[in-house]
């Protein structure tokens, strides 16, 4: 790769990243083309140069965001020496609990709540999140149960229902203004509750 090719990567990444803050503090529907422009350093005619409208963008931001949060999440899960309660605990505290960005939560969750309910793209890309989610949390549990680290009589979609549920209301909850301590002591309470 050229010198040039590899400043025009570092630019684009660095663009995302900024614009990537940007829609997970404020949301979809808060953030203007002026927010953009100022958040990124392009003008106008960059930024839709680059990436198109402000949706593009967005579109851009929520694709790579979801493929870290699975990556992230899939290497947690795939930890065949923790439990997957435990497992499921550290998903929490890794991706909704980060003090670097807490509280804004899950980019996921915001987008959720300001786009998915009037953007049909955008919901079908949530149910095959929500699809593929529930398929790792299950599995990481059968896992467990194959290890001998969780009872064989339990069931795993039920484990992988209630990873979800608390996985994202955690996220909720904390753009609701949740302080992230009592967060996490919920959370932690919550899965010593079930957790055999």
């Amino acid at each position: 790769m050229s010198a040039q090719a590899e400043k025009q990567t570092d630019n684009r990444d660095l663009v995302i990243e900024r614009a990537t803050e940007l829609f997970w503090r404020k949301g979809f529907d808060d953030v203007s083309v002026d927010d953009l422009v100022k958040a990124t350093g392009l003008n106008r005619y960059q930024l839709y140069q680059t990436f198109g409208g402000k949706r593009d963008i967005f579109m851009t931001i929520l694709h790579n965001y979801i493929e870290d949060s699975q990556t992230s999440v899939g290497a947690i899960l795939a930890e065949t020496d923790v439990c997957p309660y435990d497992a499921l605990y550290l998903c929490i505290e890794h991706k909704m609990l980060d003090p670097e960005i807490f509280p804004a939560g899950c980019l996921m969750c915001t987008t959720a709540v300001d786009v998915a309910a009037k953007d049909e793209e955008v919901a079908e890309i949530f149910n095959q999140v929500t699809d593929h989610m529930h398929e790792m949390f299950a599995d990481a549990f059968r896992r467990g149960q194959a290890a001998g680290m969780v009872p064989k009589g339990r069931d795993p979609d039920a484990f992988a229902e209630l990873s979800h549920a608390l996985y994202f209301s955690t996220g909720v909850q904390a753009r609701m203004g949740r302080t992230r301590e009592s967060l996490a002591e919920a959370v932690r309470k919550t899965i010593d509750s079930v957790k055999p």
